[in-house]
């Protein structure tokens, strides 16, 4: 199964941008803006993350937990804006967490690469 690459340098902006929200609150509009990005952050993020799933063991520990996060994602991705100003800004809030914990199961293979100056992926084995 193939899935799409994904900008990551672009998610990372709406992250640093969606994590800051309660030092410099966002108009509405600007709120509203924001959590579209997320959520097709999360969008392009999530079919990487139920294949991996995929291939746990149903029913281990390990399955059973990355289930529930992924499940706990899709309802707070669908739970939306219009809750109140700050239930707009917790949301807003909570959806970058969840893209960003997405984000670093990506690849978690690439956390733990070392840095090696002029070497190609293949030339770099994974710890």
């Amino acid at each position: 199964m193939s899935h799409h690459a994904v900008d990551t340098a672009a998610i990372q902006r709406t992250l640093d941008r969606a994590l800051t929200v309660r030092s410099s609150p966002l108009k509405p509009d600007e709120l509203a803006d924001l959590e579209a990005l997320l959520l097709s952050h999360i969008a392009a993020l999530l079919p990487a993350a139920r294949a991996r799933i995929g291939r746990l063991w149903v029913g281990s520990l390990e399955w059973d937990r990355e289930r529930a996060v992924l499940d706990r994602i899709a309802a707070q991705a669908q739970r939306g804006l219009g809750h109140g100003a700050l239930a707009d800004i917790s949301h807003v809030t909570q959806l970058a967490r969840d893209c960003r914990r997405l984000l670093e199961r990506q690849r978690p293979a690439e956390r733990h690469r070392p840095a090696t100056p002029g070497a190609r992926p293949a030339q770099v084995s994974e710890l």
